[in-house]
């Protein structure tokens, strides 16, 4: 079986592969709804209807997503709401080469790279969620095409990759802002490690020009904001108060985000301005964290265990084959996965932007909330790492 996924053509068969298995998805399942998918069609339909221009009364969400369906609007009278979901499969299915891609980058192996792409095509939750009117796929997607750039980066040191690099991570930024606070983290570890100095002439003008790139991605919504409320909002105008409320108040027992059951958001009510009312939350989060310590790292304990737990925690999906399939598909991927860190130090230094990305991302839900929807981002990493422990241990059980 080994000797089988050594062959190059492989890949264009998993990419057909995932394709149809999407598509049987779809007709068993049907399209998957949430709260958020009204919103973001509700946006994409405004955006179409102003000849793509981003509707300035909506303040909170980022842009990307809405333009993403936006753009897929124009097919919507011929093949209804299923062409959101055509539009995601095609995402997914592309996030599916780059993984192969990616792990071909680090460990020079095509055997690893065929085994990351099939499991990345069969894997149930990336299945799922591209059935969803969601931001999890094309986020995915924005994530690990910079990723792979970044890698290259560190291997070649070309300056055309770390430019991509910022450019595609910019657009991730503008999918979901959480990825916005890691770019000059991800940058100058990526500068560091190639050089293994900052002040170097070379990687100074490397990280001038990809800051550059970076921003001017960025501008045209920046503008927008400032535009629309003559103050300076990097990200939104919205929800990052409520969000870190959510997650750090005395109500909050389970490290969860659920309103109403996480919070009370009555409390504020009476405060009229949006931004005051916001800004009034972060304050009574901070001084709950500040006098009660103990009550706050006992929530992080509970935040973290969520994070990373194969056991639903959302009611809906509870039932026993819920989580049996999430353990015999994220659980195993686990198990492979951490023993790798070790057993592929030699390789740290290409997968370690992934590790880094992987460790902010964990480190922000510890601050804001935990959910395995937001863990999701760090599972293609894990089964890059896991793939190449699938094919060591095939070579010791039959070499």
């Amino acid at each position: 079986m080994i000797k089988a996924l050594e062959r190059n053509n492989i890949i264009i068969w998993i990419i057909i592969g995932s394709i149809l298995l999407k598509l049987v998805a779809l007709l068993i399942l049907g399209i998957q709804y949430f709260p958020d998918s009204n919103t973001y069609l509700r946006i994409a339909h405004k955006i179409y209807n102003a000849k793509f221009l981003f509707p300035s009364d909506e303040l909170v969400d980022a842009p990307m997503t809405p333009y993403f369906y936006a753009g897929l609007s124009f097919f919507e009278n011929y093949f209804g709401m299923y062409i959101f979901i055509i539009g995601n499969i095609v995402v997914a299915t592309a996030t599916v080469y780059i993984i192969f891609l990616i792990t071909k980058e680090i460990f020079e192996r095509l055997v690893i790279a065929n085994i990351a792409a099939i499991i990345m095509a069969i894997y149930p939750f990336f299945n799922f969620y591209s059935l969803t009117i969601l931001s999890e796929t094309l986020y995915l997607f924005f994530v690990y095409g910079a990723l792979f750039f970044i890698v290259r980066f560190i291997k070649y040191q070309n300056i055309n990759d770390i430019i991509l690099f910022s450019i595609i991570f910019a657009l991730s930024a503008l999918t979901r802002f959480s990825s916005m606070p890691m770019f000059l983290i991800m940058l100058f570890w990526a500068i560091f490690i190639v050089n293994k100095q900052l002040f170097n002439k070379k990687m100074f003008v490397f990280s001038l020009v990809s800051m550059t790139a970076f921003a001017f991605t960025i501008l045209p919504w920046w503008i927008r904001n400032y535009n629309i409320s003559n103050e300076i909002y990097l990200t939104t105008l919205g929800s990052s108060g409520p969000i870190f409320y959510l997650g750090n108040n005395p109500k909050n027992k389970t490290g969860g985000g659920t309103g109403g059951i996480d919070a009370d958001f009555s409390k504020f009510s009476h405060i009229k301005n949006e931004s005051e009312r916001y800004e009034t939350m972060r304050k009574e989060s901070i001084d709950w964290i500040l006098n009660n310590p103990s009550d706050w790292l006992l929530l992080e304990v509970r935040k973290f265990k969520r994070f990373f737990s194969p056991i639903f925690y959302a009611s809906d999906y509870q039932k026993w084959y819920y989580n049996m399939l999430s353990i015999l598909s994220y659980g195993v991927i686990l198990i492979l996965f951490i023993p790798s860190l070790f057993v592929f130090k030699d390789y740290f230094i290409l997968y370690s932007p992934l590790l880094l990305y992987g460790l902010l991302l964990t480190g922000l839900h510890m601050i804001l909330i935990a959910s395995i929807r937001y863990r999701l981002p760090i599972e293609p990493f894990m089964i890059i790492l896991a793939s190449a422990m699938i094919e060591k241990l095939f070579k010791v059980k039959f070499k």
